[in-house]
């Protein structure tokens, strides 16, 4: 688990604040929260612009910010990697939903073959950047046939963070 995002510039972190479960059951008793910072004008500290729980409460795995702490992004729930409801959310500065997805909905059938899988967990990111308006997930690198061990496969996913929409390669 990655506890804290830095954007690109540095200039804004984010920092997960994991839920609080009750000791006798797996019930939440406090949520998942999302604390962002900013570096102040004359850089000697960082001031909290926003704070906010996340989407169902459950705490997620990994968190990325944009230089403009206008889009926070989180991946997979804590317990679920690539198996909850929501494997990517996307939110603006103050918190609110614009957008969420399940892997189904973001790899293809013959894509996620690709990937690793256990009881618990698909392993199905890599590699994850957002920069600038464009939030990126690269797959691992697998090999799709034991005979020829030497065509790797990788799949890139892009997502345009204006529209809200999704690109997806696959390269071999």
């Amino acid at each position: 688990m990655e506890w804290l995002a830095y954007s690109a510039k540095g200039a804004v972190i984010a920092r997960i604040i994991p839920a609080v479960r009750e000791t006798e059951s797996e019930k939440i008793a406090k949520p998942c929260e999302i604390q962002v910072m900013r570096l102040s004008r004359d850089q000697s500290h960082f001031d909290q612009i926003a704070r906010f729980p996340t989407f169902n409460g459950r705490t997620p795995l990994k968190l990325l910010v944009s230089d403009w702490a206008d889009r926070i992004v989180t991946l997979d729930e804590e317990g679920a990697m690539g198996r909850s409801d929501r494997a990517v959310v996307v939110y603006d500065g103050m918190g609110k939903v614009l957008g969420s997805w399940k892997l189904t909905e973001l790899l293809t059938d013959r894509e996620r073959a690709l990937v690793h899988s256990s009881v618990s967990s698909t392993w199905w990111r890599d590699r994850e950047l957002l920069v600038l308006r464009q939030f990126e997930i690269q797959g691992p690198v697998t090999f799709p046939d034991p005979r020829m061990p030497e065509r790797p496969v990788r799949y890139t996913l892009l997502l345009n963070l204006d529209k809200m929409s999704w690109e997806n390669f696959l390269e071999k």
